[in-house]
């Protein structure tokens, strides 16, 4: 397998620091990406797409702005700030003469800086930690460490990860620009080269398709195309086709719809279509026969996809979408989800209770009555649907945050 080429994206100094240890570390090749300001994190994202199969971003920020923005297709990774690079911080201001009786920092976990400095010998310091949390911005980081230095005095050091606060910062006060460790970097460039082996793994895997319908005609032949599948005439009048997961996951815009079916009922009367995708050719065929006893029970012009250990779901076509300001078809949601329109019912009225804020999979187990973790895999699935969208809000508290979805019902 050949190595992935990796994306480097963050301000233009720490890009030049961490890319040489990326191509050391995971003997890729590797492609700069340098930015003057955070702000422009998306569109150079875009722009370098297709040069790369994975991205590294120097920080949690420009990764968390290109996530909310929707433009990482690619495996993706950040490298952390851990305990390690706030000590060696520390030790050099201790090195340079300069007290540390007084620090605010921010974009790492307050547990983490505490646990750092009582390690150090340095548990008296008072700290003000800001932890991050999407949709901070550069002016927020800056007031906090205001405010940290108005409450401790004017010797209180402020730590920051991000450049263009610290631009702002050092004119001001005693300011310190943390940067991520070369051991930090090499655990995130390990982490990257894994998701990025998983992910050429799960592209791999075996798409089988079955399509009947009268007429294949131009417009099946290009959707073959654009799939690079191989295909079969079998002797029941269906078509047969093969693929891979990855061109799959393309043309039917993550799984969730086949806008070319509107063009077959342009003119034909009826087509079913349903794919299975498997670890192997026969378990991709097993699910492909599933789906299109699917397609073939919902008639029309349906196409169903079949997923190992899901039911199988209905691929929107794109030309029934609902009108601005109308309810959309629940039926039409679960079939494509692949649930029942009862759940969905009880999500929805689980939304009113709330005023439309959004929910947890903590909300959903509570409402269920069920596991977490069964509530994850059915918040999951209504993702995949494109029923679910991640807001970008998360809820701490005891264990791990939670991530927060709003439903398009």
């Amino acid at each position: 397998m050949t190595r992935p080429t990796v994306g480097v994206v963050g301000p233009g100094d720490l890009v030049e620091q961490i890319a040489p240890v990326t191509e050391q570390a995971g003997r890729c090749p590797v492609v700069r990406v340098p930015y003057q300001h955070e702000n422009e994190t998306s569109s150079l994202v875009r722009r370098h797409h297709d040069e790369v199969d994975c991205w590294l971003f120097t920080g949690i920020v420009p990764r968390t702005l290109a996530e909310l923005a929707r433009v990482v297709d690619h495996p993706a990774e950040h490298v952390c700030y851990s305990g390690v690079t706030l000590l060696s911080v520390v030790v050099r201001l201790l090195n340079e003469g300069l007290s540390v009786r007084s620090l605010s920092v921010d974009t790492l976990d307050t547990d983490d800086v505490r646990e750092t400095l009582a390690a150090a010998g340095l548990g008296d310091t008072r700290i003000a930690v800001l932890a991050y949390r999407n949709g901070q911005t550069a002016e927020r980081l800056i007031d906090f460490h205001r405010n940290a230095r108005h409450r401790f005095g004017p010797d209180t050091v402020a730590l920051t990860c991000l450049g263009s606060a610290f631009a702002v910062l050092s004119q001001e006060t005693h300011a310190v620009r943390m940067v991520p460790s070369r051991k930090d970097t090499r655990h995130a460039v390990g982490s990257l080269l894994l998701k990025t082996q998983s992910h050429r793994y799960s592209d791999a895997q075996v798409a089988v398709g079955f399509a009947r319908l009268q007429d294949p005609g131009s417009t099946l032949a290009r959707l073959l195309g654009e799939l690079g599948a191989s295909t079969t005439a079998l002797a029941d009048g269906r078509l047969a086709f093969v693929t891979t997961r990855g061109p799959l996951w393309a043309v039917t815009r993550g799984f969730t719809g086949l806008p070319m079916l509107t063009e077959l009922a342009g003119h034909l009367t009826e087509v079913h279509i349903g794919i299975g995708i498997g670890r192997t050719a026969a378990e991709g065929e097993a699910l492909a026969n599933t789906a299109f006893g699917r397609a073939r029970e919902a008639g029309g012009f349906i196409a169903a996809l079949a997923l190992p250990n899901e039911a199988p779901r209905v691929l929107e076509t794109g030309a029934e979408d609902a009108a601005p300001g109308t309810a959309p078809d629940l039926q039409q949601l679960a079939s494509r989800a692949g649930v029942s329109k009862n759940t969905l019912l009880t999500i929805r009225s689980l939304l009113d209770t709330r005023g439309g804020r959004g929910l947890t999979a903590q909300d959903v187990a509570t409402a269920f009555g069920v596991h977490e973790r069964t509530a994850r895999r059915m918040v999951k699935q209504l993702e995949r649907a494109g029923i679910a969208v991640v807001s970008g809000r998360r809820i701490n508290g005891p264990g791990r945050p939670l991530m927060v979805y709003d439903l398009r019902l």
